[in-house]
């Protein structure tokens, strides 16, 4: 559970803006972003539960319904079936919800036939101008993941695509507004800081973020007298910017790399958990290093290492997975968990400054 005073805070706001018995003056849209960006922090994200990081992206999920056109209340109530009055729409919706979910069972098995199935029951005039906006945004959804696939990919491809999509620009947007939350720059720093903001984001084209680019901008903010003059939340942001450097010193593409920390994207509800877990594990300063057991590492192990899911995971996720070998070997060789996944961690840092430097 994440410890952090300014989090907890965080979390009671995110509950309010959860709740359909809030007001909505006190729900405002900046707001939600702002209470997002805070919870969305690597940092922050290491030391939840399980149920706070449903929370996040529970949260995430109603600010880019709203993104869309969607009211609050519209969006808090989407998923709810019992709502729609027609069993035979409502079993099409539910169905639907489970398609275009990447990591559920439905979304790996289903075809073309039953994702139009679900449409042509959706799309009837009397069903489309009973449902609210956030209802309309699913189906509208489901229609582009059924045109992906006349256009040639998979059902599976298509509904990863349609995804991937729409949280890139939700993302994109609220990179726009985060500067006002971030808040005034250190001196010397603004231009760094944006250039930072930019490498951090899925939408900015690759040419622009060249490896030596990235490194020239932490130089800048990773300075003692930067450094001292940073909120948390631009703390957070230098330190994204550094661990997507490590990752692409050891072959992952930018890509890759800022896709590493969302296990919601990883396919098999199982094993994204599990891979949410090693992250939890491999970050020192966590509650699940300081009560991790070689058990619960062999564990994550066993699981992740497996030749069928290494071979679909990303060079990025396999420098996880590798990063969870070396402490389990640590610990073997003598070390208590925390000592090795400290050492482990300094290691790969240490390499990654002597590059740096050099």
């Amino acid at each position: 559970m994440a410890s952090n005073s300014g989090a907890a805070v965080a979390f009671q706001e995110a509950q309010q803006f959860l709740s359909r018995d809030s007001l909505e003056e006190n729900c405002s849209l900046e707001k939600m972003q702002s209470t997002y960006k805070e919870l969305d922090s690597e940092a922050i994200r290491a030391e939840c539960s399980s149920s706070q990081q449903a929370q996040i992206d529970e949260l995430w999920r109603l600010i880019k319904m709203m993104y869309n056109g969607a009211t609050r209340q519209e969006a808090l109530i989407v998923r709810q079936l019992e709502l729609i009055e027609c069993q035979a729409t409502a079993d099409a919706y539910g169905k639907t919800l489970r398609y275009l979910n990447p990591a559920s069972a439905e979304s790996l098995d289903c075809s073309l036939f039953d994702l139009e199935s679900a449409y042509e029951t959706l799309a009837a005039a009397e069903a489309q101008t009973k449902f609210s906006q956030a209802q309309n945004q699913v189906v509208d959804q489901l229609l582009k993941a059924i045109n992906g696939v006349k256009e040639g990919d998979s059902a599976k491809i298509s509904i990863e695509k349609v995804w991937k999509d729409r949280d890139n620009a939700a993302r994109s947007r609220l990179l726009q507004a985060r500067t006002s939350f971030i808040g005034m720059y250190p001196a010397g720093a603004a231009d760094a800081f944006g250039q930072a903001l930019a490498f951090l984001s899925p939408d900015t084209p690759d040419e622009h973020c060249p490896t030596v680019a990235m490194e020239e901008a932490f130089r800048v903010l990773d300075s003692e007298l930067i450094r001292l003059e940073c909120s948390e939340t631009q703390q957070n942001v230098i330190d994204d910017l550094w661990r997507l450097i490590k990752m692409t010193y050891n072959g992952a593409t930018r890509q890759e790399a800022l896709a590493a920390r969302q296990p919601e994207r990883i396919q098999g509800s199982s094993t994204a958990q599990m891979y949410g877990e090693v992250l939890k594990y491999l970050n020192p300063n966590s509650a699940e290093c300081s009560n991790s057991s070689l058990d619960d590492l062999e564990s994550a192990y066993s699981v992740l290492s497996a030749d069928s899911l290494r071979s679909n995971f990303s060079a990025a996720q396999n420098q996880v997975i590798d990063q969870l070998q070396k402490v389990i070997q640590g610990v073997k060789g003598g070390d208590a968990v925390q000592v090795a996944i400290g050492k482990a961690w300094r290691y790969r840092d240490d390499a990654a400054r002597i590059r740096l430097k050099a």
